[in-house]
């Protein structure tokens, strides 16, 4: 039987969440990702990622994308940048 999602979501909704940044610089750590494919090839992955100081940050993968495909890289340490319109991640 399916439980009523309005009987937890005031739960849910009262946690705390990590702070946020739109400029990340730094090192940080994958939290999770999608690869995007085009016609069966991987174009580049979006990631949500957490900066040493806890601070998460939005970010996207444009090479070495075959070291995201197959593999468990939650955890994974990577260096992000802050861009112009989107802020660029890579492996490291």
């Amino acid at each position: 039987m399916r439980v009523d999602p309005a009987t937890y979501q005031a739960e849910i909704d009262a946690m705390t969440s990590p702070a946020f940044t739109e400029a990340p610089s730094g090192e940080g750590r994958i939290e999770t990702y999608t690869v995007i494919h085009d016609q069966g090839r991987p174009v580049f992955a979006i990631l949500i990622g957490r900066l040493e100081d806890g601070r998460r940050f939005l970010a996207q993968i444009r090479e070495r994308l075959e070291a995201l495909i197959d593999v468990p890289v939650v955890g994974r340490r990577i260096a992000v940048a802050a861009g112009n319109k989107v802020n660029e991640a890579r492996l490291n």
